[in-house]
Order: C-alpha cells, then structure tokens, then sequence
C-alpha cells in the first residue's frame, strides 16, 4: 500500500453506504483531523473487558485466540473463574497492541486495573496477578504473598495520582492494600488524554477519563468496530499501527485514484543492465543461531549465551513466547507459529526447525 503521511484519516466500515458516508464526512471536513507529523505517546488503560467482547474477538482475530491459547495453557487458577478471565483477556488485548505497534510507554488503571497494568509491566507476574484478583473476589482466604518486580514500563497509579515511585512499586502492601483505595485515576493520566499523547483504554473503567481515549465507535457498537475504530483513530493520529493480519485472511487489494496533483509527464533514461546477483536467502548453521541468540537477549532481557538452554529454563511467561516468536518471525521473513518455538525451545533445535522449513 501506500506510505503514511503526516495527514491521514481512516474509515472502518462493513457495507458501502458506510464507506460512503465516511469518507463524504472525511472530504467535508466534519471528521475529525489530527496531524500525524510524529507517533504520539500511547498509554494504556486498564479496566474491565466483558467477557463475551472478549469471546467474539478471539472468534474474529486469530492472533488475540493464540495469546489467550498461550495464557491459559499456564494459568495456575481454572480459566473458568472470574478473575482467570479478566486477566487473560485484559493481557490479551494489550499484547495485541503492543505487537501490532502501539507499544506504551505507560500503563495505568485503578484497582484491579492497576494490578493488572503491573502484570502488564512485569512488576507483577500472572500467578500473583491472579491471586490477587481471586483473593479481592472472595476466593481465597488471605492476601496472597508476592514479590513485586522492577517495572519494565512506568506504571501511572491511582493512588499517588501519577507514576508510581518505584519503592512503592516494590512494596507488597501497596498491592495487597492500598492499589484498592486509589481514587485520583484522572489525575494520574493527567497530561495523556490531550494533545500529543493517546490513551488506548483496555476494557472499561468506572471513571472515564477526559479527552479522547477510547474505545470509539460507540457503546452500541460490535467488539470488533471498537476495536477496528481504535485502530483507526491511533494510526490517524500517528501510532503505526499494523492491523494487516488481525482477520488471518488474505488481503484485497482496491484500486485508489492517483494524486491529481501534476499531468506532466517525466521519464528517465533506461539504466544500464546491471548483472543478475544471487538470490540472498535467510542465514543459516552458525549466523542464524548467533541471530537468535542476539534476539532471545533482547526479548526476553536475559544474556543468552548458550545453544542448548530452553526458553523454559530462562523465563516461562507465555506472553513473552508470544513476542519472540513474532520478532523471530519478523527478523527473518518467516511465519514462525508461538507453538513451533515452544516444541523447539532451544537455539539449536529452533536453529534446525527453521532451516528445515525456510
């Protein structure tokens, strides 16, 4: 398709009458247009998913069912519990994100959307995560034990009304009792919701947020146009974000009018004939696994210096799988299936499967 430029509108529609109107309102100006001259700051905003939005957008997009696949697979509560389900689904959907490129450069929410921001952000792992949310829920007795982390991402807290100072983010009581009396969640995103910044909202919240943050396309509307709305509005807005993929069909290309800026004609000389080159294939043997290497290091942040060491053994966060199989994906122009990493999770035998496939 074409490159993106600076000012740029998207249309989601399921007929031809709605394309119509929209792209009318577009060209009328009533549609909304902001300028994309640079991605602006994401954020995002955690709250309740329903559970049935949830189902029908692991039904409509594959990628979304293979993450919460991965999840559950390692759930240490039964996925049919409340809690199970709003931490699948809310991680779910913010890895959807982040992988399709609206990376945050903060994460936020108040109360169990706070918990669920730091499982996001790594101060909290799933297990605590869920822990937490079945003991809020009255299914275990006690505040379970947890060891808070480092976040990898700012956490915005709506008890401090900000970012979370890190000694706070490392003390258990925060999570175990003052997360659930936060109540400054405006304040905390204060800053994010104008201009320049987007908050991408993970579910709902019981305090909106001024600004535009999500989710578009109205309450009525099906989990799917909210989600497609979302997408339409952050990369109008300058987030690059790539939703190619999300239908797990092929694309349709459409024929669009050329620029109607110029009628001039231009030509170039013929160039010389430069001789064919060799096809240039992906690395193999030795380049591809110190290529791997170099990719497990900065996924998943560990200094990865031997061939025969499982993923298990580094770190078993199913999200975290989900990530490097796309970037391994990526790196080599491959489809790399999350499932293939984890039959083969070591270098060397990753290193042999993708030579015998590519």
């Amino acid at each position: 398709g074409r490159r993106g430029f600076a000012h740029r509108r998207a249309v989601v529609a399921d007929d031809h009458a709605t394309a119509v109107a929209g792209l009318r309102a577009v060209a009328a100006g009533d549609a909304a247009a902001p300028t994309a001259e640079t991605a602006p700051a994401v954020s995002f905003l955690f709250g309740e998913v329903p559970v049935e939005d949830f189902r029908v957008l692991a039904e409509r997009v594959p990628a979304v069912a293979d993450i919460a696949r991965r999840s559950a697979d390692n759930a240490p509560i039964s996925a049919q519990s409340p809690p199970a389900a709003r931490v699948t689904a809310a991680l779910a959907l913010a890895t959807l994100w982040a992988e399709s490129g609206a990376r945050p450069d903060a994460v936020g929410g108040a109360g169990a959307g706070e918990v669920l921001a730091a499982c996001f952000s790594g101060v909290l792992d799933e297990t605590e995560t869920l822990a937490l949310l079945s003991w809020r829920a009255g299914l275990l007795d006690g505040p379970p034990q947890v060891r808070p982390r480092v976040p990898r991402v700012p956490v915005l807290s709506a008890v401090v009304g900000g970012e979370l100072p890190e000694p706070r983010a490392l003390d258990p009581l925060h999570w175990t009792r003052d997360v659930w009396e936060g109540g400054r969640l405006a304040e905390a995103f204060g800053g994010r919701t104008g201009d320049g910044a987007t908050v991408v909202a993970i579910g709902t919240t019981a305090e909106p947020l001024p600004g535009d943050c999500g989710p578009d396309g109205g309450s009525a509307a099906s989990p799917m146009a909210r989600l497609l709305h979302d997408a339409a509005r952050l990369w109008s807005a300058g987030v690059p974000v790539d939703w190619s993929d999300w239908s797990g069909q092929e694309s349709r290309r459409v024929p669009l009018p050329a620029h109607p800026l110029y009628r001039s004609r231009l030509r170039l000389d013929e160039p010389d004939q430069a001789p064919p080159t060799a096809p240039v294939g992906p690395p193999r043997g030795e380049e591809l696994k110190r290529l791997l290497a170099k990719l497990w290091t900065e996924v998943l942040r560990t200094e990865v210096d031997r061939y025969d060491l499982s993923i298990f053994d580094i770190d078993d966060d199913s999200v975290l799988a989900v990530r490097l199989a796309r970037r391994i994906g990526t790196e080599l122009g491959v489809h790399l299936p999350t499932i293939d990493l984890l039959k083969n999770p070591t270098i060397d035998r990753l290193a042999a499967h993708l030579s015998r496939v590519g």
